[in-house]
């Protein structure tokens, strides 16, 4: 275990460590990206990524932002029980209206998150302890709201964005915070980001990070992540990109939401270009990723979408039936908030040139959770006990002979409405079990046969139902194995 102040020695990994950049969307289907079958929003260098790197087929986040985010800076999967604690959005809204002040906000957050026990590691502070510089750039930290406390805590040195998750929903911040420091921004005057300004979020981080990479001047590599805005709704954009203004098929709508992956997609462009112009390229891991399957902002065809959490049982989003035009899911049942395979199955894309082979593809069972586990190989830092991911850089490396494997990952579902609380499970030889508490509910798919769990397997199967049903359990509502002296309420 690595306590808080310790910094740990590097392992020798016989050659320099790389910088690390890692683009996290928001909300961004499979289905939206070139290299996955998109074929009205060109998305090349997100495409390039994968072109150019190694793309993994069975990836899987959490049904949502939050857990999904948490799970990637803790290593733990989001079914233990009260693994972390969600404190509400909007507060920093009401700074902003002159509700509370500044102190009165960061202590109400801290108070609600609760302290933070030494012996807890975080993936930032991981790689800091081993020598990285890290910053943070976006939609900062697991929210839904969060202080410059911390980000520090959490070990990073620098980061610039919003604290709170609710603000996110709009594009025109008023103001955003570097390192603790609030920042105006000219020509916003919003409180809640909704009301068109002057100045698009996405571009001030952006802006933000294409500085960071060109003025960074340590001997030490960066650790750089930035959890995007982009294309979470509401749907804002400055201008409908040229590539969609006469496209007949899409409406006013639809376009600007093209637009916005649009951006996406530019920004990961300027963002590998500036790696190249300072010449980093060559020692820069470069992962894409996304916290959650699909959501629909947008009008569907047919004008019917289902809330995934109060339908779970009884029905489920199609892209196909439902006419969404960008097929968003890539042709898998369900969309956020659910734990249908469009709901939790995501992009996982890595480039590492002259480490990684381009072009290559990888079905290992992976989870978000792995990413901690992964970079701290990577980074040569040692892992702390009691997490639940597997480094997955022997398959990075070609080296699945060395490869560790999970026997199963593991998600809860959206948790808002008990009737349908529950989460899934998806087996190593794949096979997924569906799980609804309040009514104790039990579905079983087989997804290399049917990847749109149309066939309940339940009854058919009962052995193997069992049998997932006793993994299931042993860490569904688990606690946590990283921090034994310590229980949230």
């Amino acid at each position: 275990m690595i306590s808080c102040g310790h910094k740990t020695e590097p392992k020798d990994l016989g050659q320099k460590r790389p910088n690390i950049l890692f683009i996290y969307a928001d909300d961004l289907g499979s289905g939206l990206l070139g290299v996955n079958g998109q074929e009205i929003i060109k998305t090349p260098h997100i495409d390039k990524l994968a072109l150019e790197g190694m793309r993994f087929t069975r990836s899987y986040s959490s049904s949502y932002c939050l857990p999904a985010r948490a799970s990637l800076l803790t290593g733990l999967h989001d079914s233990h029980a009260n693994a972390w604690r969600y404190v509400a959005g909007g507060i920093w809204i009401d700074y902003r209206d002159g509700k509370l002040s500044y102190q009165q906000v960061v202590d109400s957050v801290n108070r609600a998150h609760g302290e933070i026990p030494d012996e807890e590691v975080f993936l930032p502070q991981l790689l800091k302890e081993s020598g990285y510089y890290t910053a943070q750039v976006g939609k900062l930290e697991w929210g839904f709201s969060t202080t410059p406390d911390r980000l520090i805590r959490h070990g990073w040195d620098y980061h610039f964005g919003y604290y709170d998750h609710q603000d996110c929903h709009g594009y025109y911040p008023k103001s955003l915070f570097r390192n603790g420091e609030e920042v105006f921004i000219e020509g916003n005057h919003s409180s809640n980001s909704k009301e068109p300004g002057s100045t698009y979020s996405q571009e001030l981080f952006i802006e933000d990070m294409v500085d960071f990479i060109r003025n960074y001047s340590s001997d030490e590599p960066f650790f750089l992540y930035h959890p995007s805005q982009i294309p979470h709704g509401d749907i804002m954009i400055p201008q409908i990109h040229p590539d969609f203004i006469d496209n007949e098929q899409l409406t006013l709508t639809q376009k600007e939401y093209a637009s916005m992956v649009k951006m996406l997609d530019d920004h990961v462009g300027i963002l590998l270009d500036e790696l190249v112009k300072k010449g980093i390229d060559d020692n820069t891991v470069v992962i894409f990723s996304v916290d959650n399957g699909h959501e629909i902002y947008y009008e569907l065809a047919h004008q019917k979408v289902y809330d995934e959490s109060k339908s779970m049982l009884s029905d489920k989003f199609d892209s196909e039936r439902d006419g969404d035009v960008f097929n968003g899911n890539q042709n898998l049942s369900g969309k956020k908030f659910s734990f249908w395979e469009g709901g939790i199955k995501v992009p996982l894309f890595v480039r590492w040139p002259g480490v990684v082979e381009p072009g290559s593809t990888s079905d290992l069972l992976v989870a978000n959770y792995d990413l901690m586990p992964t970079l701290a190989e990577i980074a040569g830092a040692e892992m702390p006990a009691g997490k639940d991911g597997i480094s997955y850089l022997p398959t990075l490396k070609g080296e699945s002979a060395a490869q560790m494997e999970h026997d199963f990952v593991i998600n809860k579902g959206y948790v808002r409405y008990a009737p349908h609380r529950g989460a899934s499970l998806i087996s190593n030889d794949g096979w997924k079990l569906r799980y609804f508490e309040g009514s104790e509910t039990y579905m079983l798919h087989e997804l290399t046969s049917d990847p749109k769990e149309n066939i309940d397997l339940a009854l058919e199967f009962p052995e193997k139902l069992e049998e997932l049903k006793q993994l299931f359990h042993s860490e569904y509502n688990s606690p946590r194995r990283d921090i034994r002296s310590f229980q949230f309420n």
